[in-house]
């Protein structure tokens, strides 16, 4: 796909037709033109002023080529860097409607957005199916945002996230295989 698209690329800046004309000719046609025109003809010979304005255009397509490439790569690069998903359910077992409205992993910390906004830290854990506990590291208060360590290798874990009047949210983190 990639090779088709320089392909394209290459075509648009593509010179067909080059056209060819001995000294000669080009001369008698030259002053010609001077001649129609009233005009001072040049005193410089034609293969001088013919190589004046002949550029080399290889480098201009590779600039041109070069741009295009770094403007697709401007284009896709946030995609590199959106937060993963993890597909969490939560089960709140308080009388009070305690729930996660948003989760996202990044760098290795698991990143839970809460309905509340006074969890207890000292009192909520994660525990993988291995038995291991890992406690959390923080809590944003501008966000309602739990941060906690996510377990490596990524496997299914309960949250445990008690807030200060002792009501539990209890959330299920299953990763998607």
């Amino acid at each position: 796909m990639f090779q088709k698209i320089l392909e394209k690329i290459k075509d648009l800046f593509r010179q067909d037709e080059v056209y060819k004309m001995n000294k000669a000719d080009a001369e008698k046609t030259l002053a010609h033109v001077f001649e129609a025109t009233g005009k001072k003809p040049s005193q410089e010979p034609l293969e001088k002023l013919a190589a004046r304005k002949t550029q080399p255009t290889q480098p201009y397509r590779n600039g041109v080529i070069f741009g295009l490439c770094a403007l697709v790569l401007l284009l896709i690069m946030p995609l590199f860097f959106l937060p993963h998903r993890i597909p969490v359910r939560a089960q709140s077992d308080s009388a009070r409607n305690l729930s996660m409205n948003n989760s996202f992993r990044d760098n290795d910390l698991l990143y839970l957005e809460l309905s509340f906004g006074n969890p207890d830290l000292s009192a909520s854990y994660i525990r993988t199916t291995d038995g291991v506990t890992l406690q959390p590291l923080g809590f944003n208060a501008s966000r309602n945002e739990l941060v906690l360590p996510c377990p490596e290798p990524l496997e299914d874990a309960e949250v445990y996230i008690y807030n200060t009047e002792g009501e539990l949210l209890h959330l299920l983190l299953s990763p998607v295989s």
